[in-house]
């Protein structure tokens, strides 16, 4: 489903440093910035947590992230006026 919003919104995708890795773990980029127990895949780090203001944020190696890809739809559609899917 956020392939699909990136795909539909392709201006989205040009403002945001996407990093596709492989399926398998270890997920060694995420690690690098997030730890070895937070590898999960969709994984958005903000960069300015009042832009996610009530979404489900965590925090591990010095960034915020979200890993909840209902809640990263969300941000996306409230930063950068993009409609949300109908279902998911």
């Amino acid at each position: 489903m956020l392939e699909g919003l990136l795909h539909y919104y392709p201006e989205v995708r040009e403002r945001l440093d996407i990093r596709t890795i492989p399926f398998e773990r270890p997920r060694h980029a995420i690690i690098a910035l997030l730890g070895e127990e937070h590898q999960g895949c969709p994984c958005l780090v903000v960069g300015d947590p009042s832009r996610a203001d009530g979404l489900p944020m965590r925090t591990a190696g010095g960034h915020v992230f979200i890993d909840d890809h209902r809640a990263i739809i969300e941000y996306l559609a409230r930063n950068y006026r993009v409609s949300r899917p109908a279902h998911d």
